[in-house]
């Protein structure tokens, strides 16, 4: 077997592994034991050094990380569209975008305002209100078994444990391992660089892969001492890893980060070739595998106006599309042939491109959804649905929020738990509306079409800011105020 195909661990120091014949080297349990049993010294480590060092040392890493790149960046990109599916040249993409998750200013600002207190918290008690402080203490040790797409969903959370002063295990997915690996290899070089505070961090972190049915991985969950395991995916994994979870003694917290889509919401009085040319963009960049990436399009209007937009979206989806090759195998193609072909004879409007390298698909329907909307969610190839849109036609604003409602029945039917992102361009006059109808909806973030990839350093994920994943807050009141009650 070719030894650069293997995956093995990564660590500060030597790590004991076992390998089963299948190149996966994964760390003995004895040595997992061994790790675990250091974690409250080496969190107290990264506690002492202070979160301002921790996050100076992560901001290192990018730093590096960009003039590292370079020189690495067409190998690593093309090995890791192999595994993935993506075109190299979005693998590039996500490859330059890691500098900013482990940018300074982006980390203090997430932590300043997504923790009660604010990044100092961390550091010592702060006051809240009169008497009354919290100080917001790592959870110790982190597990965070994280999606395959993309190497960000990997980097990011493993990131904030850090800076959160936890002891850390990440396992990427099989597919992004190598880039994951290559990310945080810097770390190890900086040791070596004498880097202040790059030895705590990095004694605190073990990059590895763990096979869906590994022994180890089942250790881990079932018998460690973790404080909180944050899990990215949906089923069966989802299940598999919560029954786990709940026998552990340590009663470690289980965070899931499960599988969801992306929607846009267009109205007939603010279509243009920009917003087409947008819309293409979402679809295009990550070809629709991130939780926000749009992959319906609910279009207030007239069905001509609709069809009118889906060619000029059309159009830039060729340009946009062109930009980023992908290879389409034989099988795949068919597959995809053949899911146009249903939508087709079920009574929507198909239009599609014909290049193998920018398969674009765009589905127009109109009013009765039952007959075939989600189709191709339900089709045993949902991973075709790449570069691939319905367009529904609602003519009543009304009624927006019962076919949202529909379609995320459609959802959870195939698999995916709901929305979690709305791309929306419309005129003032239905805004107000359609912002009313989505707070009910349960919809994570509303942002502006072309913008559904991008997160600034103040969202939240999924409803929730990730620094509050992996600490808890400690309140403290030395001040009396019980004789503040009227106690009958």
């Amino acid at each position: 077997m070719d030894e650069s195909n293997f995956v093995k661990p990564i660590y500060v120091s030597k790590i004991e592994t076992r390998d089963d014949g299948s190149g996966i080297y994964e760390p003995t349990v004895e040595w997992m034991d061994k790790f675990l049993t250091q974690s409250v010294r080496l969190s107290q480590s990264l506690v002492q050094l202070g979160f301002r060092k921790r996050v100076k040392v992560l901001n290192e890493i990018g730093k590096i990380w960009r003039e590292k790149l370079s020189s690495i960046e067409e190998k690593l990109a093309r090995n890791i569209s192999r595994k993935t599916g993506y075109s190299v040249e979005n693998v590039k993409l996500d490859l330059r975008l890691v500098e900013q998750v482990f940018n300074e200013a982006n980390i203090i600002e997430l932590f300043d305002k997504g923790l009660i207190g604010g990044w100092r918290s961390l550091d010592e008690p702060v006051e809240i209100g009169e008497g009354e402080l919290v100080w917001n203490k790592p959870l110790v040790s982190s597990l965070i078994v994280s999606s395959g797409n993309t190497v960000i969903p990997a980097v990011l959370p493993a990131a904030v444990s850090l800076a959160s002063g936890n002891v850390t295990i990440l396992r990427p997915s099989f597919s992004n391992y190598p880039g994951v690996a290559e990310i945080f290899s810097t770390l190890f070089d900086m040791v070596e660089t004498s880097f202040e505070g790059s030895k705590e961090v990095a004694s605190a972190l073990l990059v590895a892969y763990f096979k869906h049915d590994s022994s180890v991985l089942e250790h881990l969950l079932v018998s460690a001492p973790l404080g909180v395991v944050n899990y990215w995916g949906g089923e069966p994994g989802r299940s598999v890893i919560a029954s786990r979870v709940l026998k552990n003694p340590f009663h470690p917290r289980l965070v899931v980060n499960g599988p969801l889509m992306g929607l846009a919401i267009i109205d007939e009085e603010s279509i243009t070739e920009n917003i087409a040319y947008k819309l293409a963009w979402d679809m295009v960049l990550y070809d629709q595998q991130l939780c926000s990436s749009p992959t319906y399009a609910l279009f207030m209007g007239s069905k001509d106006n609709a069809l009118k937009f889906a060619r000029s979206l059309g159009e830039a989806l060729n340009y946009v599309g062109g930009k980023f090759p992908r290879e389409l195998g034989e099988g795949e193609l068919y597959t995809l042939l053949l899911l146009r072909k249903s939508l087709e004879v079920q009574g929507a409007s198909v239009l599609y491109s014909e290049n193998p390298s920018n398969p674009w698909t765009i589905a127009v329907e109109t009013a009765d959804l039952g007959k075939h909307s989600g189709y191709s969610l339900k089709n045993p190839q949902a991973t075709l649905r790449r570069r691939f849109i319905e367009i529904v036609v609602v003519e009543d604003i009304g009624k927006l929020g019962e076919k949202v409602s529909y379609l995320v029945e459609n959802l959870r039917r195939s698999g995916v738990d709901k929305f979690q992102t709305a791309s929306v361009k419309v005129s003032e006059k239905n805004l107000i509306h359609l912002l009313n109808t989505l707070s009910t909806l349960g919809i994570y973030r509303v942002v502006p079409i072309g913008e559904s990839f991008f997160r600034t350093p103040l969202e939240p994920y999924d409803g929730e800011f990730l620094p509050k994943y992996f600490t808890y807050t400690m309140y403290i009141r030395l001040v009396e105020k019980s004789n503040t009650l009227k106690i009958l």
